[in-house]
């Protein structure tokens, strides 16, 4: 009995060496060699549609020269004619550290008789500062600065 057991035993050793076999190089044949890459696609033979560049803004920016800011002061911006505009934007910057304001604007209807009136200040910085002034016919500004005596000039940007 002890030989026929090991009839059987050597059998199905066998049979399991051969399914192992074959199960091996079935997996194998699958794994291979990586798969070919794909063709690279056709180069276009039309260049692609140029880019859109933003429109350069419209409107005139009016320079209002340098006047003196005494330290920790104000100083006032002239009117200016404006009529032409249909919204007006006030800028200023100063040379040196310290902050500076907008802090409101001179508004007239005749260029002669003036009031005073809110900026709406946008942000201020350590060297420049901005504000909506409206749509008044004439308008100057004012600024306030901290620090030492400075310069300080202003712009004002008229929108058609």
């Amino acid at each position: 009995m002890k030989g026929k057991t090991i009839v059987v035993v050597l059998v199905v050793a066998l049979v399991s060496g051969l399914i192992g076999a074959f199960g091996v190089n079935e997996l194998s044949g699958e794994a291979g060699a990586a798969p070919q890459c794909p063709p690279k696609c056709p180069t276009p033979t039309q260049s692609p549609a140029p880019v859109p560049s933003p429109s350069p803004q419209t409107g005139r920016l009016i320079e209002l020269g340098t006047i003196f800011g005494p330290a920790n002061g104000t100083a006032q911006f002239p009117l200016v004619d404006v009529r032409d505009c249909s919204a007006v934007s006030a800028f200023a910057s100063r040379a040196g550290g310290g902050g500076l304001e907008v802090t409101g604007a001179l508004v007239s209807i005749d260029g002669v008789t003036t009031m005073e009136a809110e900026a709406h200040s946008r942000y201020g910085s350590i060297s420049g500062a901005t504000a909506s002034l409206g749509s008044w016919p004439f308008v100057g500004f004012g600024v306030r600065h901290s620090g030492d005596d400075t310069n300080i000039t202003g712009w004002l940007w008229c929108a058609p």
